[in-house]
């Protein structure tokens, strides 16, 4: 199971009153847990993800209100692309997405990620407007150089390497 953890933002504009906490689950999908945002670039919004256990991220831009009850679905979408993106095989796409089969959506709980989550939201959103916004903006090579980038919250690792030492930590057996 998925659990997505929505900031107040984003459950207001789902049109939830709340959420609860998420329950005390052992979480056995490989990427874990992941947490979510909506963010204004000028006059479009989009949403911010980013993994909890690695901070690898994206945006989905052009978001409209309606779209946003679909948003485990565009989250699995948008894990697809990304590591489509990054050049990870079909293979590894789908070990990265075990256990994503049912979507949990829960109240954020980790400090330091959504601390992250903010961070890297100014960080698109400056990137966007500094491009010409977001209808001449390169999503797809802002999201890669994000991701390449070193965090000290990781020690310094970028998100995109600690990705690939999960996923390649879990490479199915194939023999």
């Amino acid at each position: 199971m998925l659990t997505l953890h929505c900031t107040k933002t984003l459950i207001t504009s789902i049109g939830l009153k709340s959420l609860l906490p998420p329950p005390e689950l052992i979480d056995e999908s490989l990427l874990g847990g992941w947490y979510a945002n909506l963010f204004s670039t000028g006059r479009d919004d989009a949403l911010i993800f980013v993994n909890e256990k690695t901070h690898f991220n994206f945006i989905v831009t052009k978001i409209r209100r309606a779209h946003i009850d679909a948003i485990g679905q565009i989250l699995i979408n948008g894990i697809k692309y990304a590591l489509e993106q990054e050049k990870f095989s079909q293979p590894e796409i789908a070990s990265a997405l075990t256990g994503y089969d049912a979507i949990l959506l829960a109240k954020t709980v980790n400090k330091g990620t959504l601390a992250s989550m903010s961070s890297l939201s100014n960080l698109y959103q400056r990137r966007i407007e500094h491009t010409g916004g977001i209808g001449s903006a390169d999503i797809k090579e802002i999201v890669i150089d994000v991701n390449s980038r070193p965090d000290s919250s990781l020690n310094g690792d970028s998100p995109i390497e600690r990705l690939r030492e999960l996923v390649n930590e879990k490479k199915p057996d194939l023999s």
